[in-house]
């Protein structure tokens, strides 16, 4: 046995699956969902393309959207959501997250925070 493999681990065959794998689904959109999204996106893009509002806005727009939604309608009873949760929600880098949320509740920043020098 290999020093530095523990004891009880077997890595003789490994199979993980692929995004071509057909023997089982894998969680996600279904296919027929986003092919009406795309149906549904045509539209609004060819208005977003008239209107000058390019995708990186269009970006930090569906941010914002993304998690007032997953915070206003997909609360835990009982118990705050957190950035974390919301991240996972949403795939929102929790970063972002906590950036749209801006500062919590009763915190209120310092006058001259954030200036140097």
């Amino acid at each position: 046995m290999s020093p530095f493999r523990p004891r009880g681990v077997h890595t003789d065959v490994v199979k993980f699956p692929t995004a071509m794998s057909i023997e089982s689904p894998q969680p996600g959109p279904r296919p027929a969902a986003l092919r009406a999204l795309r149906q549904l996106l045509r539209p609004l893009v060819r208005f977003l393309l008239d209107q000058q509002i390019s995708f990186p806005v269009l970006s930090r727009l569906l941010k914002e959207v993304y998690v007032d939604v997953a915070r206003e309608e997909l609360p835990l009873e009982g118990r705050a959501q957190t950035d974390a949760r919301l991240s996972l929600l949403t795939g929102v880098h929790r970063k972002d997250v906590r950036r749209l949320r801006g500062p919590p509740e009763g915190c209120e920043a310092a006058p001259g925070a954030g200036r140097v020098g």
